[in-house]
């Protein structure tokens, strides 16, 4: 019977989590400590009967993996790794001599630097060169890269669908992580271009829980949070800032484009009153479709703003909303306020009734006492929607 051999992430679906035999999975970390406790984890999710060999480098701390020594595993072994490439190069003789490499883990721990010298070539040799070893020999092999120089690691990787079974990154941000998943294949199925967030508990990652969404949701991963759609006018002429912004002819254009984004900035232009209603319907479409990551700007080209419309794009799903008064430079720095943010606010699922009831009364003059009486409930609703907006 092949043995199935587990990464050990809590609440996480087995698909995400499995390692199948033969295969190669690599996971880069930002941080030593996050990767050691990822190390752990996956050593003691394994079934007692399970070989496991845990690989560090000749210098490496063992504190850490001091209450796995006693580990109730059978066949739990630990290699020591030279600190140069060519102890990678001959990382198949050496854990040939040194083991019994036949339906066994192997868990490769390495600080980044330690792949520095290797070029993207070398190391695409040296996946398929170990994917061939490990499907001869019937293993599994996890490389998990931690520290400075993960970025460049990352970036050489993500071309290696055809060679590596599994990528993904351990990204740490301040009090957790976010776990992204470029491609992860478990014998069944691939999948891919996911993100979740993580948790760092005794016990190891946890999957974390969010107060409005499932516990257990997986968020599609379009690995677009630096990118900027905008339409054209709102810079005014001038050309794209970088190479991470688009600039598209029209409202329509980016509203279309947008659909295909996760965490993007996206930023339309107001040029009459006339287009607040389609833009507030483009805005509640995306917000609902394409969830809270997503970062939308409305800036005012020219004057032609009433207060119930911005009431009524804010409510939609915008952001911010940027008066034509502001230069373009204060813009840009309200654009930057708003990266790294998640929209927090209740979007209606009727954008009809938004468009309805947000709409200036069209009273004036003398006004029946039913009729009077209804326009002043709807003034105390709209008061109370202000309020609500505020905090």
């Amino acid at each position: 019977m092949v043995p199935r051999f587990l990464l050990g992430l809590r609440e996480l679906q087995d698909e995400l989590t499995t390692m199948q035999i033969p295969g190669l999975y690599w996971i880069n970390c930002d941080r030593t400590v996050d990767a050691e406790l990822l190390c752990r984890q996956c050593i003691g999710a394994q079934s007692e009967q399970a070989h496991v060999t845990l690989i560090r480098s000749g210098a490496a701390d063992d504190a850490p993996f001091i209450p796995l020594l006693p580990t109730a595993l059978t066949q739990f072994s630990r290699y020591r790794l030279a600190e140069s490439k060519a102890a990678l190069m001959t990382l198949t003789n050496d854990v040939t001599r040194a083991t019994a490499p036949r339906q066994r883990l192997f868990v490769l721990l390495l600080p980044a630097t330690q792949w520095k010298d290797f070029s993207a070539e070398q190391l695409q040799r040296w996946i398929v060169r170990m994917g061939t070893w490990l499907a001869q020999r019937q293993c599994a092999l996890v490389v998990v890269a931690h520290g400075s120089g993960v970025g460049r690691l990352r970036g050489i990787l993500t071309t290696q669908h055809r060679t590596l079974y599994g990528l993904a990154h351990l990204q740490w941000q301040q009090d957790r992580a976010q776990y992204l998943i470029a491609w992860w294949s478990e014998g069944g199925g691939i999948n891919a271009n996911l993100a979740v967030l993580m948790t760092p508990q005794a016990q190891g990652w946890q999957l974390l829980r969010d107060e409005d969404d499932d516990p257990a949701s997986i968020t599609p991963l379009l690995n677009d949070e630096n990118l900027f759609y905008a339409e054209r006018s709102v810079l005014e002429g001038t050309p794209a800032l970088s190479d991470h912004w688009q600039l598209l002819d029209s409202n329509a254009e980016l509203a279309q484009q947008a659909q295909l984004t996760h965490s993007a900035t996206l930023i339309f232009a107001l040029q009459q009153t006339q287009d607040v209603d389609m833009l507030a319907r483009w805005v509640h479409s995306l917000r609902r479709q394409r969830g809270k990551a997503l970062k939308i700007m409305i800036r005012e080209m020219r004057p032609c703003l009433r207060s119930s419309d911005e009431w009524l794009l804010l409510v939609c799903g915008a952001n911010i909303v940027v008066a034509h008064s502001e230069p373009l430079s204060r813009f840009l720095a309200r654009l930057e306020s708003v990266q790294g943010q998640r929209f927090g606010r209740h979007v209606p699922a009727d954008v009809e009734t938004l468009l309805t009831t947000m709409r200036p009364l069209q009273f004036k003059g003398y006004l029946p006492q039913a009729t009077f009486s209804n326009a002043c409930l709807f003034i105390s609703q709209l008061a109370a929607l202000m309020n609500w907006r505020q905090s």
